[in-house]
């Protein structure tokens, strides 16, 4: 059974949901024994991680298996390496993330992974594996990671991880293996919903929730676990809809006085990540609507920042106005 906050759920590579083409095409690269830099383009929620982390048992694994039917290499699970990458105590698989608390990594923290764990030799095996949050990396941090990717040790394999390509230095994209992470189909998140505890599901409309899902898995769990994001969504699903029908005299009122109400510490989490999701999905659709995207994420970086929420909350909905 698979828990609804599945961020440290540690799933191997043949358990992972759905995106066979994707998984059978990284498993080819594993075969190739080659040490590599990989980029991993999706939305939150996708499961960049979850891939990043199996993916990475494979290539650690000091026993690897054959799948009998694609005669692609799995990892073991059970031997020391597997062990050691699943305990989190791995001395050749690293990290570098932004927590909750800090979703910016500072300079200092970036130079000193850089020096004191690229340019170590392996210590169990040929390489060593490092699993990289790209977002939360500015321009600046990304250049010093450009320079670790073109001159560190050949053993290192690299995996970035990033919800927007073109946030990521094109020097460092053309220096990776790009791949976009597709969305679920609803027969696979049907899969997940029988997997998930009955607590969570009992009650509420199977149809619907995967609906609102739109194919990320993780944004299901969350609107499951989570009663007050489900509430926030389903309001600011319909402003969202809403927005597309106002001009600017109704974006700068009656859009801006509701979306006043999400001005509270959590309730601005929510309206981040929901019309993110949103925008996200629209742009899938009519690639128009990635200028207003764009908009979205400059307003949430200066929102992070701690700028004005009256302030950027009216050059958004100025900026979302032109793109109508």
């Amino acid at each position: 059974m698979i828990q609804a906050d599945s961020a440290e759920l540690f799933l191997g590579f043949e358990e992972l949901l759905g995106r066979n083409d994707l998984k059978l095409a990284l498993q080819e690269l594993v075969k190739q024994e080659l040490n590599l830099t990989l980029l991993f383009i999706g939305e939150k929620g996708l499961g960049k991680y979850s891939l990043a982390r199996a993916l990475s048992e494979i290539l650690l694994c000091s026993n690897q298996q054959t799948d009998t039917k694609t005669k692609l290499p799995l990892a073991c699970h059970v031997c020391d390496s597997c062990r050691y990458l699943r305990a989190k105590t791995h001395p050749d698989f690293k990290e570098l993330r932004a927590t909750e608390a800090n979703k910016q990594l500072s300079m200092e923290q970036i130079r000193d992974f850089i020096d004191t764990e690229t340019h170590m030799l392996p210590v169990l095996g040929h390489r060593r594996v490092f699993i990289i949050d790209m977002d939360a990396i500015s321009k600046a941090g990304q250049n010093l990671l450009l320079k670790t990717i073109e001159s560190g040790a050949s053993s290192n394999f690299y995996i970035l991880l990033s919800s927007n390509q073109n946030s990521v230095l094109a020097t460092i994209r053309s220096r990776s293996l790009l791949y976009l992470l597709p969305h679920l189909t609803q027969t696979d998140l049907a899969e997940l919903w029988a997997k998930l505890p009955a607590d969570l599901t009992q009650r509420k409309s199977k149809a619907e929730m995967i609906e609102f899902a739109g194919g990320n898995a993780g944004f299901l769990c969350q609107l499951l676990a989570d009663s007050e994001f489900l509430l926030a969504y389903k309001d600011l699903s319909a402003l969202f809809q809403r927005l597309f029908q106002l001009d600017l005299a109704g974006l700068l009122t009656e859009a801006y006085q509701e979306l006043t109400n999400y001005k509270d510490k959590q309730q601005l989490a929510y309206l981040e990540q929901i019309w993110l999701f949103l925008f996200y999905r629209k742009c899938q659709t009519d690639k128009l609507y990635i200028t207003a995207f764009q908009a979205w994420e400059k307003c949430i970086r200066r929102l992070q920042a701690n700028g004005s929420f009256e302030l950027q909350i009216q050059a958004f909905l100025i900026a979302f106005s032109k793109v109508l």
